[in-house]
């Protein structure tokens, strides 16, 4: 269970554990974590935990909040990240968390509405169950998405960018329909069967099953638990649909193995 280790002028002064889905952050002695100083917003930011990931946004502060130096609003926290209020330092120690399957597929959990706000959900009522399976966003259609080369990616830019990659509908009435994964999360699915998330890190893609009792197929394999990295042409298969991850752009370091990865 991962946990912030809380430092005051520099000296640890407590720690509090992200040992639920959502962790409030403030001055007032509401919050799960308070942190007693005028610059501190009554309800500065909050801590959203879904298995093994953790979000930090801020909470429209006044005086804001800030992770390795830089503002933010919202943030995917990294082992050892260390986020700034006032006065007050939070380190994220990340320790994985053993996670038992869900069946709570009846309806919605709070961790699906936490990331349709996240990102951006173009369309969600899409006329078939092909594009129903990607509902943060309609696909464009084969003739306007890019299509994969079949080249393998470059490697990343000096410039530091991000990864980039897309999935291909396989099968289906929505089949050569292409989208790019440009956003920090990307659900995948049908909600109150089966979801799982992808992830866009510095170092690659991860796919996570969230919901469902059945896991997605990665490549023929039920994959659940931590993140699983993605590599280039891997296939999904989740809700019935086959997709194909291609990579654009690569991230400095190649994923190696099928490791999960914070």
């Amino acid at each position: 269970m991962s946990k912030l280790l809380v430092y005051l002028d520099g000296e640890l002064v407590g720690e509090q554990q992200l040992d639920r889905e959502r962790i409030m952050i403030g001055r007032k002695p509401n919050n799960d974590l308070q942190l007693a100083h005028n610059a501190v917003s009554s309800s500065h930011a909050m801590i959203i935990t879904i298995r093994n990931d953790s979000f930090l946004e801020d909470l429209n502060s006044t005086n804001g909040t800030k992770v390795n130096g830089k503002s933010i609003k919202k943030y995917l926290l990294r082992d050892g990240d260390e986020i700034k209020l006032a006065k007050h330092s939070l380190k994220y120690v990340f320790e994985p968390l053993v996670i038992k399957p869900e069946n709570d597929g009846s309806r919605r959990s709070e961790k699906l509405r936490y990331l349709d706000n996240l990102i951006q959900s173009a369309d969600d009522t899409l006329a078939t169950q092909e594009e129903s399976l990607l509902h943060t966003q309609g696909f464009p259609s084969a003739t306007q998405g890019q299509t994969h080369s079949g080249n393998r990616p470059t490697g990343r830019t000096s410039s530091g960018e991000l990864p980039m990659a897309g999935l291909q509908i396989l099968s289906g009435v929505g089949a050569g329909k292409e989208m790019d994964l440009d956003r920090t999360l990307t659900t995948l699915g049908k909600p109150g069967i089966q979801v799982a998330v992808i992830t866009r890190h510095e170092e690659g893609y991860t796919l996570t099953h969230l919901e469902g009792t059945q896991a997605p197929l990665l490549n023929g394999i039920a994959v659940s638990g931590p993140p699983h990295v993605l590599e280039d042409h891997d296939i999904i298969e989740i809700a019935g649909i086959k997709l194909a991850f291609h990579l654009k752009r690569s991230p400095t370091m190649p994923a190696s193995g099928r490791q999960g990865v914070p």
